[in-house]
């Protein structure tokens, strides 16, 4: 008996020449748009993929598996990604092949099944991308541990799944008689009859238990997904979803570990997110959040599953932003908006004692008005206590303002024990507090913070206050 993926792969390369919509490459003005930045791609009929599953491209070694047709691989490779596509149709083979030369890129093309162990070294790739097509394969789960296996830590798996529900008639459109489930012609004859009579190849139906909890045995995290209708049909005419995409993450094997950067010369980091100390180590890799506007960010790094996390540590030291977007100006999160107002210097009462010199030569620099200066207070009598923002305090001062913004936050009973500290140093506003080099800062401030939480107990989290 002829083996059920090659009569697959005969089947599509005849869909192919009849005109297939999933076999027609993308053109050279799509191509020149997608390097221009103006791009979508589809894990299933007609929903385009979220840029932000995507996160960073450029650099990154991408497998598209079961991706040939020349429709994604020539976006990814035209945002510069290193591409690699795995696929049994010959047609859909040379389809990348003549994009490729058409626009002068390289790509690494094979062609195999993917039933089989995958032909690649360990942890090969940051990113699969893997449009519907587990609907030719009698057996999924496999090929989920095949794709994290070559993933690297922090890869990311994109997958179009068939949900099973256009097997679920023997007619779509004759809706008197039920397919027997699974939907599985190498046991019933009757759906191999089926599906020749259709010309549709070997199709099997899978649960949601082989596709997700698939993915989830093979030791992926799920974070995102999204249904979608077939384009066309009665189920489609009824808005009946028949397809799932998803987003899962082959994490690091460890709880993830957050870095705030405190230097100014680090070259992983651009000069702007360092200055704003918006840069950080996640799991040893670089990820940047830039202040772009009074209450708005950009945030950038290879793993947008991680961009929650890197957001809330942000926000501790600037709960003031809160609408993110990443590179491509999508939105990643949104909070409510704070309310902000200004303040006069003299009633802001410190919680911190002294000023790093090289910090403050650093955060002048992107301080063009009052206004850039944005700290978190709580109440104090007829005055303030700030949480944060002592440097920029003092920037103000340097840059001859008499008042600066604010907004109210959480008290942090621990600050109390600050400021009592504070007063009996004799720094009752921010002209009072003390100026150092970054050494005597780096010594003398963090000292104290740890002697302090050390007496607390209170060791972990809050073994350093906020600067």
């Amino acid at each position: 008996m002829e083996n059920y993926q090659d009569i697959n792969a005969s089947t599509i390369d005849k869909w192919i020449e009849e005109g297939w919509e999933w076999g027609r490459p993308i053109s050279h003005e799509e191509y020149v748009s997608a390097c221009n930045g103006k791009w979508s791609v589809v894990l299933t009929p007609t929903k385009p993929v979220p840029k932000e599953w995507f996160g960073e491209l450029k650099d990154k070694r991408v497998l598209g598996l079961a991706s040939g047709g020349g429709q994604q691989m020539p976006i990814f490779a035209a945002l510069g990604a290193k591409c690699t596509v795995l696929d049994y149709s010959p047609r859909q083979l040379e389809s990348e092949r003549l994009v490729a030369e058409r626009e002068g890129y390289d790509i690494n093309i094979v062609r195999g099944d993917m039933t089989k162990p995958l032909q690649f070294e360990d942890e090969s790739f940051d990113l699969i991308f893997h449009p519907v097509s587990n609907c030719y394969v009698r057996e999924v789960k496999p090929i989920f541990k095949e794709c994290y296996r070559v993933l690297k830590p922090g890869g990311v798996l994109l997958c179009g799944l068939d949900n099973g529900i256009n097997f679920l008639f023997v007619d779509e459109d004759d809706r008197s008689e039920l397919s027997f489930f699974p939907f599985d012609p190498l046991k019933n004859p009757e759906q191999m009859e089926q599906l020749k009579r259709d010309d549709d190849g070997v199709q099997f139906s899978h649960t949601m238990d082989e596709q997700i909890g698939g993915q989830l045995e093979a030791g992926f995290r799920l974070t995102h997904l999204y249904e979608d209708t077939n384009g066309e049909g009665t189920f489609h005419e009824h808005n009946i979803p028949c397809f799932l995409a998803t987003r899962a993450v082959k994490e690091y094997g460890m709880e993830t570990e957050i870095e705030r950067i405190n230097c100014y010369e680090d070259e992983r980091f651009s000069k702007t997110a360092l200055y704003q100390h918006g840069a950080f180590l996640v799991n040893g890799r670089p990820y940047e959040v830039e202040v772009t506007g009074r209450d708005s960010a950009v945030i950038r790094g290879e793993d947008a599953g991680l961009y929650p996390e890197i957001i809330d540590t942000f926000r501790f030291y600037a709960g003031h932003i809160t609408r993110f977007v990443d590179v491509n100006g999508v939105l990643v999160r949104e909070f409510p908006a704070v309310d902000i107002f200004r303040v006069r210097l003299e009633r802001i009462q410190p919680s911190q004692f002294y000023v790093d010199e090289a910090k403050l030569a650093a955060v002048k620099t992107f301080i063009c008005g009052p206004e850039d200066i944005i700290i978190p207070v709580i109440p104090d009598g007829d005055g303030y206590i700030s949480l944060d923002g002592h440097t920029r305090l003092a920037a103000a001062i340097d840059l001859g303002y008499e008042e600066v913004c604010a907004f109210i936050e959480e008290d942090a009973g621990y600050i109390h024990g600050f400021v009592a500290e504070a007063r009996k140093r004799g720094i009752f506003t921010p002209y009072d507090m003390k100026r150092m080099s970054h050494d005597e800062y780096d010594v003398l401030w963090n000292k104290f913070c740890d002697d302090y939480f050390a007496e607390m107990g209170a060791l972990g989290d809050n073994s350093a206050q906020k600067s």
